[in-house]
């Protein structure tokens, strides 16, 4: 079921992630001396909202923004799929309802929960970050008969608290976000799509070839909500969210001219200064870009904001890839493996 794009995908990281992997496979390396006293570490439980069974980790990257201020509750519900027509993005005379697209969404749900592998009303186009056997993980989908895109995100209160169990890239992530996950990740995506509109907007030539798709989140009827706890973070012991456990975001669907990549470097050096230009508040990663076919624009198709999903700030930089991917590189090794006590200590304190 792995598309052909995610294929090329997995070969232009392989050397970086293969480089991370050798890092990450040190991690059976590690060892405590039994003599040194418990170091008291930041937690997170969950369980559904209406159940006392309940899972727990404990893990020195938790922070208490990640987790516990990434998801916007009034902000989610204002932008929900709208049930009304909707417009073809380039075809304004034709149009689809979004309540006839939720219900597709919702016929896919029960087949997926069926284990199948082949779908009614959709193509997958990722599906190599979701696990169907536990129903979590990130699900991208074409709709077959409207020019959408389908993102689904699925967690439940044991795979919520088990970051490590989901691959490799959502380890990198969880350990560089500072305990963010891909489910929270998501929630991100439209606001910095809006953020990003207006910066655009303001300069003549990005506006003039640029465009993002419209993007809505949408969720079932009838939704489960996990329930987080923590304590030692920040210096707190009483925090909690509810999040749905289920949710997508429904994208237009970009048409591809080509897709630019490392070798050429005018893509390359055009994608990068995009990304200067807005602060990194876009992931630089190449194939989040696409030229357009309808176009000729550079059409981003993902907006996840950088700074949280790699634990940076407004301070990052670099110049070109080479010096990006080192950089990621550093600060993986560096959040991973090198954080002094007393950096992690202070991680946990209250921060005014």
């Amino acid at each position: 079921m792995i598309h052909e794009e995610e294929r090329r995908e997995y070969r232009l990281k392989g050397p970086f992630f293969k480089f991370l992997g050798v890092a990450l496979a040190t991690l059976s390396l590690e060892s405590r001396s039994l003599l040194r006293p418990a170091e008291i570490l930041p937690e997170i439980t969950t369980r559904w909202s209406e159940d006392s069974v309940s899972f727990t980790l404990k893990d020195s990257h938790l922070e208490e923004g990640p987790v516990f201020h990434t998801f916007d509750k009034k902000f989610f519900y204002k932008h929900l799929l709208p049930s009304g027509p909707i417009k073809y993005r380039h075809h304004p005379e034709q149009m689809v309802t979004g309540k006839k697209l939720s219900e597709l969404i919702e016929h896919l749900i029960v087949e997926i929960k069926q284990h199948k592998r082949f779908f009614r009303d959709f193509i997958p186009i990722k599906t190599r970050e979701f696990q169907q056997k536990d129903f979590c993980g990130l699900l991208v989908l074409k709709f077959k008969n409207y020019p959408f895109v389908l993102k689904l995100f699925a967690e439940n209160p044991k795979s919520f608290v088990s970051p490590y169990s989901k691959g490799f890239e959502s380890s990198l992530f969880f350990v560089m976000g500072r305990g963010i996950m891909r489910h929270l990740t998501g929630f991100t995506r439209i606001q910095n799509l809006e953020e990003v509109k207006v910066m655009i907007a303001q300069d003549p030539y990005w506006s003039s070839i640029i465009d993002m798709p419209r993007k809505w989140y949408w969720m079932p009827k009838k939704n489960d909500w996990i329930e987080v706890t923590g304590k030692h973070i920040n210096g707190k012991d009483d925090l909690k969210i509810d999040i749905p456990a289920l949710y997508g975001l429904v994208c237009d669907e970009i048409q591809i001219d080509h897709s630019p990549n490392l070798f050429q470097r005018h893509h390359a050096r055009r994608c990068m200064r995009l990304c200067q230009y807005v602060n990194f508040q876009l992931d630089p990663h190449i194939k989040n870009f696409y030229i357009e076919k309808e176009t000729g624009k550079l059409a981003l198709i993902d907006t996840e904001h950088f700074h949280m999903l790699c634990g940076v700030d407004e301070t990052w930089k670099a110049d070109n890839y080479t010096s990006w991917y080192l950089k990621l590189t550093g600060k993986y090794l560096k959040d991973k493996f090198f954080r002094t006590k007393s950096e992690r200590i202070r991680a946990q304190q209250p921060r005014t």
